[in-house]
């Protein structure tokens, strides 16, 4: 057996790399498929599985955040940091596609995401992961901002308005961020739809940049930022492969009409919405129909002679002959 397999089975929590060792000596010196990392200190070697699936459970998570919290703040969050940038996990889903070991990152991240406000500090750490094209690191980068609440705001205002190529352009994902947020935290709605048209309104921002802005605000039913998204458009500052005016149009429900003295388009708010096609016309049997109407009950009246099988007037419901007529 040769010495890095060696090493491996001595130490069962190491990893491996994608990159794999190429024998720099003689033919046969070493293995060419594996590499060996260091160990991770301890909590953290604990998120490295050895494969089973039934490793992390809530008791595992209960146990394991104590651990974290018991370590310094900076020292969780530099470890947790760097195993959740660190990629040669993935090689692990080269030898089985369930295997738990490739998802060490996917944990590390889970961890931060644990440690609630105090973990800002690895946000800007961590983002990068977000053109990775990998789905599950970038749903669980988007899950640990969304954690981080409107503290998070600021940087997320500063990345949308920063320069991007195509190659690692994570405003997508930012927006999708903005998106959800207010469902945990729903007094940060205004900030957020604030900071969205300010965006918008950045003529230095790219066109990919202002199409998801106004995809968010879409998402968030902002009215208030119509004015905004429609001077975006009139200046062609959008990317309409994204999202198209007409898109706007029915989703906020007006309707536009040309101002024939400066050429601009107005919105007509009051002007209500043309059906649609298939609203046009209705055949009779999905009409609304009307309420039937309630059967009126009339007072019972009384007259002088009341007949022995009609209903008593006191109003017992029986008959007359077997209730007052009876000791008449």
């Amino acid at each position: 057996m040769d010495a890095s397999k060696q090493r491996y089975n001595r130490l069962p929590w190491l990893r491996r790399g994608t990159k794999t060792l190429k024998s720099q000596s003689k033919p046969g010196s070493r293995a060419t498929d594996l590499v060996a990392h260091t160990g991770l200190p301890q909590p953290y070697q604990r998120l490295f599985s050895d494969g089973r699936p039934d490793a992390y459970g809530p008791v595992f998570w209960r146990n394991f955040l104590a651990d974290i919290n018991a370590r310094p703040l900076a020292e969780a969050i530099d470890v947790l940091s760097r195993i959740a940038l660190d990629r040669s996990y993935v090689s692990y889903s080269r030898h089985s596609e369930h295997d738990l070991r490739a998802a060490t990152p996917i944990r590390a991240l889970r961890t931060l995401s644990s440690l609630g406000k105090d973990a800002l500090p690895a946000a800007k750490r961590v983002l990068p992961l977000l053109w990775t094209f990998d789905d599950t690191a970038t749903e669980a980068v988007v899950a640990f901002y969304r954690s981080q609440g409107p503290a998070m705001l600021p940087l997320l205002e500063e990345w949308l308005n920063s320069s991007w190529n195509e190659d690692n352009n994570p405003v997508a994902f930012l927006t999708e961020v903005l998106g959800v947020m207010p469902v945990d935290h729903p007094a940060s709605l205004v900030e957020i739809c604030a900071l969205l048209q300010r965006t918008v309104d950045n003529t230095k921002n790219s066109k990919e940049t202002t199409a998801w802005c106004i995809f968010c605000l879409l998402e968030l039913e902002d009215r208030g930022a119509i004015d905004t998204i429609l001077a975006a458009f009139q200046a062609d500052r959008v990317d309409t492969e994204i999202i198209t005016l007409q898109d706007v149009l029915d989703e906020f429900n007006i309707e536009l009409v040309p101002d024939v003295d400066n050429g601009l388009i107005q919105v007509m708010a009051s002007v209500p919405r043309r059906p649609r096609p298939e609203e046009e016309f209705i055949l009779p049997e999905f009409a609304a129909k009307p309420e039937p109407e309630k059967p009126v009950v009339l007072p019972f009246v009384s007259s002088d002679h009341v007949g022995r099988n009609h209903p008593c007037p006191c109003g017992s419901g029986k008959k007359y002959k077997k209730c007052c007529g009876f000791t008449a």
